[in-house]
């Protein structure tokens, strides 16, 4: 059975990836992406977002762009003389079956892309481990942490947020970044912060212990 289809104006970005439940503010300045987004803004302000595969390319192709993006809506536009501020919140992952790239006006026709998990509780136990591996990582835990409050409500919501939050905002590499987007088993993604988090906490801890040495 084909899954249903929707053709939304399309953005393709220049190393900028939104993930669902997640604002964010990019700055627009090509000028078919200016046109996308007085179009979107019109026209009830949802638009697909997706990343070039090569970010140094100025002209945009079907083979440069991931397939994976993710539904957002324009929360706010700020014009500038030369460019648009745009914030951005993420509303659903997507996969991009077809891109019409030749006119004034991007669009993309998507097919929204429906989280899976398995077993609540065994979701709930993985998320709770991956609130201890990101206080346990002092850079992070500076910023203020996560509260394990996070799972009094919980849903698989709060799990995916928990997951796409920390891509969004501590993942820096865009190709990495898209890794994150393109799973949308959400207990692998957990699986992959817990991993990166506890590395980096190794590689701190070892760090820490040379500095110790060479001091005395």
């Amino acid at each position: 059975m084909n899954k249903k289809t929707y053709t939304y104006p399309l953005i393709c970005t220049r190393g900028a990836i939104i993930f669902p439940h997640q604002e964010t503010g990019i700055d627009v300045g090509r000028s078919n992406s200016i046109n996308t987004i007085n179009y979107a803004n019109e026209n009830g302000s949802l638009v697909v977002i997706t990343c070039q595969k090569d970010i140094k390319q100025d002209d945009v192709s079907i083979d440069n762009i991931y397939s994976v993006g993710t539904l957002c809506l324009i929360k706010n536009l700020c014009k500038r003389s030369d460019y648009y501020k745009v914030t951005f919140l993420g509303q659903s992952r997507c996969r991009i079956v077809n891109a019409d790239l030749s006119g004034d006006i991007f669009q993309a026709e998507i097919e929204l892309l429906e989280e899976e998990h398995g077993d609540e509780l065994a979701l709930k136990i993985l998320t709770g481990r991956a609130i201890d591996e990101f206080n346990a990582n002092p850079a992070l835990n500076k910023l203020g942490g996560l509260s394990h409050n996070l799972l009094n409500n919980f849903d698989s919501i709060v799990a995916s947020s928990i997951a796409d939050g920390y891509a969004q905002n501590f993942v820096n590499d865009f190709a990495h970044k898209q890794e994150y987007l393109e799973e949308n088993v959400i207990e692998k993604r957990l699986e992959k912060m817990i991993v990166e988090l506890n590395k980096d906490r190794m590689i701190e801890d070892l760090e820490k212990e040379i500095n110790e040495k060479i001091r005395k």
